[in-house]
């Protein structure tokens, strides 16, 4: 049984963001400040997931999980054409994975991102052929012997 999730989601990654909330009569009510753009982040990633999942890719309910995500973000236009550059500037790295884990637990990847015990995530410009996405892959982390386990 294969113990490994990839998925290559192509859209604009778009971060959690903050909230804002307010009051509507008697109840209290919370939005994300950039609700569209985050909407079809989720959605981008969502789809793309469900798609794998309905070719057979596992799921993760249970258990620790390794995850990588590589983020294409779009290369600026005054970025320069033959010098290697980092987007070292918004949108935060932590907030873009906020993001995709919330899609990747709605579409059942994994029960909860509190499963995540290791993460390696980049946000990069990718190279003239690509296109803005992200590389999602999820491991199964399988449990050490307790002999093996170093205080």
């Amino acid at each position: 049984m294969t113990t490994s999730f990839t998925v290559d989601v192509v859209g604009l990654p778009a971060p959690q963001g903050s909230k804002k909330g307010f009051v509507v009569g008697n109840r209290a009510v919370v939005v994300d400040v950039n609700k569209p753009t985050l909407s079809t982040w989720r959605e981008d990633v969502k789809q793309a997931a469900l798609a794998q999942r309905a070719a057979g890719a596992p799921t993760f309910q249970t258990g620790p999980v390794l995850v990588s995500l590589y983020f294409r973000l779009p290369r600026p236009k005054s970025a320069p054409k033959h010098r290697r550059i980092w987007p070292a500037k918004k949108p935060d790295l932590d907030k873009l994975t906020r993001a995709t884990f919330d899609a990747l637990k709605i579409a059942g990847v994994f029960r909860d991102d509190a499963q995540v015990c290791n993460l390696l995530a980049t946000k990069d410009y990718p190279v003239a052929e690509q296109t803005p996405g992200c590389l999602i892959t999820v491991q199964a982390i399988r449990e050490a012997p307790k002999e093996a386990w170093t205080p």
